[in-house]
């Protein structure tokens, strides 16, 4: 559901607040919330329907509670708990008696502050304020959050005070080398932003926002060329992904569940941790033998760990449960191709097409499998649609020069074997295709000797 919306339904209770009756709630300070006596109790809300394991998590972390009424870290547990279960009424009111209970822990007003975040930034912002300045340099991440806010804000001076103490400490920081960005683009200085954007592109956590405020740049610059070449790329860059904060991440292993799980595991393949990202899956089948997604993630897990058959195994047990999920048809492709069946492979990738046309990792495998099989003139309509979705691919303009080279078609393999190199400068055989593709273009141009 939607958190731009001005109406929150609260889970399993089916109640609904209101924006202005949440932002009082959060934004009071405990006008509502810090006068809650832990005698009180903690809150309860109705788990019927709901996944056992989620269930379990919340009332073992109401039990710690009833256990320690006046433990401020039960009760700032049990908020985070609320919180990452999407129950965020109860997780103010539970964050606002830890804060009363021990007023000194960044972590409560801090993750008061992210609630409100998408309901009411300004009224987020003296949450954050209060939890920066209680984690200092201990924790940089609320200092980092509160200039980003102050600079959306337009309260600038602010904003680069908080952005320097963090600069201090994490000069190469991607998040605050780009947060420098927007500072220096938001006070009109040019140059300077320019400059911090271009060191902030570099990473992956940063590169398609400053890749965007790069062309913002550079077109009032008066540079239209690169302000259109820095559109084009960012154009084929995914999404950024979240900022990286040290205190959501503690929490984020609050959270159970099936989602929970699969999300949990998907993060360790991302991180090469294979062998425990897999016993978490095989888990999650075991305990959710008809959900998809727990299946296919196991399946791409299988896939990394060069368990091919039951990777195999797994993609076709996904297929049956969700037979339209394009992303499945297209790593059962990949299993396919890699065990030596480029038929089959061709199959599935086909069927990914017809289910998502756009998908430009599936167009680049259609056509390595039709490259296999000696149908060039169906290799280049797949590279060429590969490129069309996903501009910024290196290895499909290099498959596309290749396949119009040995069509004979030099002049037109030129233009796709110089994006090639310029994208992959260190790629020695994409070099030795471009010359041997302007040598024979030459040659066509000049005609058989006589």
């Amino acid at each position: 559901m939607s958190r731009v919306f001005s109406e929150f339904l609260f889970r399993g209770a089916g109640r609904k607040i209101t924006l202005p009756a949440l932002c009082a709630l959060l934004a009071g300070g405990g006008a509502g919330c810090q006068r809650k006596s832990p005698a009180a109790g903690p809150p309860e809300v109705n788990l019927d329907g709901f996944d056992p394991k989620i269930a379990a998590a919340i009332q073992q972390a109401r039990s710690a509670v009833i256990g320690a009424p006046k433990s401020g870290a039960a009760w700032g547990q049990l908020g985070s708990v609320f919180r990452v279960h999407k129950f965020p009424r109860e997780a103010v009111a539970s964050y606002a008696v830890a804060e009363t209970l021990d007023p000194r822990e960044p972590r409560w007003p801090y993750f008061t502050g992210i609630l409100l975040l998408a309901y009411d930034p300004d009224a987020a912002i003296p949450k954050i304020e209060r939890a920066a300045e209680l984690a200092g340099d201990a924790s940089t991440a609320p200092r980092l959050r509160l200039a980003l806010l102050l600079i959306e804000r337009g309260r600038l001076d602010e904003a680069e005070k908080h952005l320097q103490g963090v600069l201090r400490l994490h000069p190469d920081d991607p998040q605050a080398v780009l947060a420098q960005g927007k500072l220096d683009l938001a006070r009109g200085r040019l140059p300077e932003a320019l400059q911090s954007l271009e060191r902030s592109v570099a990473s992956p956590h940063t590169a398609k926002v400053s890749q965007v405020l790069i062309a913002t740049v550079q077109q009032r610059l008066g540079n239209s060329a690169a302000a259109d070449e820095a559109s084009r790329k960012a154009a084929g860059l995914p999404p950024d992904p979240s900022m990286a904060d040290p205190l959501l991440a503690e929490t984020a292993e609050l959270a159970a569940g099936k989602d929970a799980s699969i999300d949990r595991a998907d993060r360790m393949l991302k991180r090469g941790e294979i062998e425990p990202a897999l016993a978490l899956l095989e888990r999650a089948v075991a305990d959710y033998p008809d959900d998809a997604s727990a299946w296919q993630t196991l399946g791409w897990g299988r896939y990394r760990e060069k368990n091919y058959p039951a990777a195999e195994k797994a993609l076709r047990r996904a297929l049956e449960l969700a037979p339209d999920s394009a992303e499945t048809h297209f790593e059962l492709g990949l299993v396919l191709f890699t065990q030596g069946q480029p038929t089959a492979a061709a199959g599935s990738f086909r069927r990914s097409l017809k289910l998502r046309p756009d998908y430009p990792a599936s167009h680049y495998n259609l056509g390595m499998c039709l490259e296999q099989f000696g149908d060039r003139a169906g290799a280049i309509e797949s590279f060429s649609a590969a490129i069309r979705y996903e501009p910024n691919s290196a290895e499909a303009y290099k498959r596309l020069g290749a396949n119009l080279a040995l069509e004979g078609r030099f002049s037109e393999a030129l233009e796709p074997l110089r994006r090639a190199v310029e994208m992959s400068p260190s790629d020695a055989s994409a070099a030795r295709m471009l010359e041997r593709a302007k040598l024979r273009a030459e040659q066509q141009k000049v005609g058989p000797s006589p």
